[in-house]
């Protein structure tokens, strides 16, 4: 799967189309060639606290904003999955 797949997918399927918008692209300053896909899916626990299997679509280089973070997809539905937050507390 490349990213140029996976983002098909996901505008077929009518799901968060708009991050892969060319205007919300921009003003993260954030470009298709900039974006890779693993190999295989992998498993992660969503913010609800189920398990989904995942594309973890990922950037090569870290964009202008320092976006750096990567997003992970549904592999059956082309969802986009958050994960919980990471807890900062000291």
């Amino acid at each position: 799967m490349t990213p140029y797949d996976l983002k098909r997918k996901v505008i077929d399927a009518g799901h968060c189309a708009v991050f892969f918008s060319r205007e919300r692209m921009s003003l993260r300053g954030d470009v298709m060639k900039n974006f890779g896909v693993t190999a295989q899916p992998v498993t992660v626990k969503s913010s609800s606290g189920e398990t989904h299997t995942c594309w973890e679509l990922y950037r090569r280089y870290p964009t202008r904003q320092g976006l750096k973070d990567p997003v992970y997809f549904d592999t059956s539905t082309f969802v986009r999955i958050y994960l919980p937050k990471a807890d900062t507390a000291c």
